[in-house]
């Protein structure tokens, strides 16, 4: 076989293999959002079957913080006025958000725990991956499922949560509805206030 020959073989099947890797990355990536979701989920309510106390605190918050994209939460769900904050300010806004986000996403899981809940699909959402579930109830199975769908992306190469919606009311567009209502009437640092608050008494809502 010539040289020119050779390239003009090789260079086709060069691009098919690419082209074939490509395939099975994208195609795994549902997959692996999919299993990311389930593993976590399983791990932190395996967390909550433990007695409450201090070190059962500190796993959970680890375990949120490698599940939960905080900073894009909070970025999406402060909308416009994000850009108007200092750098200090959002780092602030980040650090209470987490707070609520995890006392909030303990207390549904706590629900949960009633429940069996069952990974029943995934779907591309541009960048990301809506991972759908469905939560049954043990004591009453004619009782409607509850959809928990998690918003999934990749981030520095890891995989993060960065929106819950159950029964289709998504985390980021309830919080940002507050955030906008709260920020008209008090300002930004009556919304701070606010925030501070519900963060020392321990209550994931605002």
């Amino acid at each position: 076989m010539t040289m020119s020959l050779a390239r003009r073989t090789i260079a086709p099947l060069f691009a098919l293999l690419l082209t074939l890797a490509g395939t099975a990355t994208a195609s795994a990536q549902p997959a692996a959002a999919q299993q990311f979701v389930a593993e976590r989920h399983a791990a932190a309510t395996t967390l909550l079957r433990r007695p409450a106390g201090d070190a059962r605190n500190r796993e959970l918050s680890r375990l949120f913080d490698e599940m939960l994209d905080f900073q894009e939460l909070g970025r999406r769900a402060l909308g416009r006025h994000w850009g108007t904050r200092t750098p200090a300010q959002q780092t602030q806004f980040i650090a209470l958000l987490q707070q609520l986000v995890e006392r909030a996403y303990q207390d549904n899981l706590q629900h949960t725990m009633q429940f069996d809940v069952t990974v029943t699909g995934t779907d591309a959402e541009g960048d990301a991956f809506l991972v759908r579930t469905e939560a049954r109830s043990h004591r009453n199975r004619r009782a409607p499922p509850i959809h928990i769908d998690y918003s999934v992306r990749q981030t520095a190469g890891h995989w993060r949560v960065f929106d819950v919606h159950t029964d289709g009311v998504s985390l980021i567009a309830t919080y940002r509805s507050q955030f906008n209502r709260i920020i008209g009437a008090d300002g930004w640092d009556g919304l701070i206030t606010r925030m501070q608050t519900r963060a020392a008494a321990g209550n994931g809502s605002l």
